[in-house]
């Protein structure tokens, strides 16, 4: 993720931050120019799995605590990277809701970053 940027999340931030966090592991894990970090893939919307690359093979993990670290991550990121951009008073509110749980924020997140996997998956050209 060392190409992540400033100007990166910067314009990820002005485009909403709640969408932020999806949009950035768009970017990340679907992202063709670095296939190396395709390795999610949710395959039955009815089981509460997911399916992680490892690097030689595919591996079920729980979706729920897989998409919680993704989203944790990506807000990391995105943290570190806000301190260096201007004032925003969205994302102020929204870093307030984020660190305090913020069931509401968190259920938004959850959500919208499912059916980011769910509708980039098929990009992801690892075998099954």
């Amino acid at each position: 993720t060392s190409y992540i940027d400033s100007t990166i999340v910067s314009q990820l931030i002005k485009n909403g931050p709640i969408k932020s966090i999806p949009r950035l592991l768009k970017h990340i894990h679907f992202n063709p120019d670095h296939v190396e970090n395709n390795n999610i893939k949710i395959t039955n919307l009815k089981q509460p799995l997911a399916q992680i690359y490892t690097g030689d093979k595919w591996e079920y993990r729980d979706k729920k605590s897989t998409i919680e670290s993704m989203t944790d991550k990506a807000y990391g990121i995105i943290n570190k990277h806000y301190h260096q951009t201007e004032e925003n008073t969205y994302m102020e509110q929204f870093r307030n809701d984020f660190e305090s749980g913020n069931k509401e924020t968190h259920k938004k997140i959850k959500d919208q970053t499912e059916l980011t996997i769910l509708n980039n998956q098929s990009s992801i050209v690892k075998s099954s």
